[in-house]
């Protein structure tokens, strides 16, 4: 995974996205892919926090749409992506790896002086600038990667 060449904040946020998400990678070492549906929080009511391929088929899900988040509101082409379960931790890493490569370019296009100016209302109904988006992006992902670590104890 490539640091980007932008500089300033965009450069330290990519910096930390790309941090978040290999220790992400790390988790997932030592997780078989059979382990991948086993049913392991039964109390949830959410079916993306039932098991650990819910869990990443969420990150995936989110990642991706908050790219398109910012690709519409530059007034690019780009389409709201579906949920899409994988079979193996390798192809969920594969298309971790291509998110983010995708928001590198996406984020190269843009300057450290846009990154406050622009607003994107989330289809949860929250305000954020560039910069908050991708800060919560990568907390977002801190938080189930915390989450698979609990399940994979439960296994």
């Amino acid at each position: 995974m490539r640091e980007t060449t932008q500089t300033g904040a965009i450069a330290s946020l990519m910096h930390e996205y790309k941090n978040v998400f290999l220790n992400l990678f790390e988790v997932l070492e030592g997780i078989h892919d059979a382990d991948l549906k086993t049913v392991v929080d039964t109390e949830t009511k959410n079916p993306d926090g039932k098991s650990i391929q819910g869990v990443l088929t969420h990150i995936l899900y989110w990642a991706r749409n908050y790219n398109t988040m910012v690709e519409l509101d530059r007034e690019k082409e780009s389409l709201w992506h579906r949920r899409k379960k994988y079979k193996s931790i390798e192809d969920y890493i594969r298309a971790l790896k291509t998110v983010y490569e995708e928001t590198v370019v996406i984020f190269e296009g843009i300057s450290n002086k846009e990154l406050q100016k622009r607003k994107i209302t989330t289809s949860w109904g929250q305000v954020f600038d560039y910069e908050q988006l991708l800060e919560h992006a990568i907390v977002h992902v801190s938080r189930h990667r915390w989450q698979i670590e609990k399940f994979k104890t439960l296994l």
